[in-house]
């Protein structure tokens, strides 16, 4: 078996050879339609960085700040 550089991992194409010779159809070893991990992964992201945007800066932060100028 050659594996391409479009093929997802090795374990995919194993699953996929091994469903073959046992005459089975191809086994669809993705992640369900709707739960695109990097899609997840983007949005965890975005609103983390959202909420920290929105975070108060503590009063003793202020105060250092303040001292520098």
């Amino acid at each position: 078996m050659m594996l391409s550089a479009v093929e997802d991992s090795p374990e995919r194409a194993a699953a996929q050879e091994q469903a073959a010779d046992n005459g089975e159809a191809p086994v669809n070893t993705r992640a369900p339609r709707g739960t695109d991990p990097d899609r997840d992964m983007g949005s965890a992201l975005r609103s983390i960085y959202q909420r920290t945007v929105e975070e108060q800066v503590p009063d003793e932060m202020l105060s250092l700040l303040s001292k520098l100028d």
